[in-house]
């Protein structure tokens, strides 16, 4: 049998062996978590979009809908007409998330009509 110097790890090499691992799998799990709050961001900016939509299409045909189902019932809109010239005006829908109204940015959309 042949004498060997190396037995094995000893402690200090362990540790530093063991931290490495540690700090590589907290960047998966950090990285995994922003991931994960990118694409929910993206997915309220999109019904954020879709909710603009319909009140906007709504109010140019003359109907105020209330919503308070499903995922609209987190949103808050704000409905602005404002006269352009003698015959046409302006009307905009702004939507924003009640509980965060800065993250995600609020979604505007406008259009213009003809006055009745």
């Amino acid at each position: 049998m042949k004498n060997s110097t190396d037995q094995g790890l000893t402690l200090l090499e362990v540790v530093f062996a063991l931290s490495i691992f540690m700090i590589g799998v907290g960047f998966i799990f950090k990285s995994d978590a922003v991931a994960h709050k990118y694409f929910y961001k993206g997915q309220v900016r999109q019904q954020m979009t879709f909710y603009a939509a319909g009140l906007l299409e709504a109010q140019i045909e003359g109907i105020r809908p209330t919503v308070n189902s499903g995922p609209f019932s987190n949103f808050q809109a704000d409905i602005i007409t404002v006269d352009q010239s003698a015959h046409l005006e302006k009307v905009q829908v702004k939507v924003y998330l009640t509980s965060s109204p800065t993250d995600p940015e609020p979604v505007s959309l406008f259009t213009y009509r003809v006055k009745k």
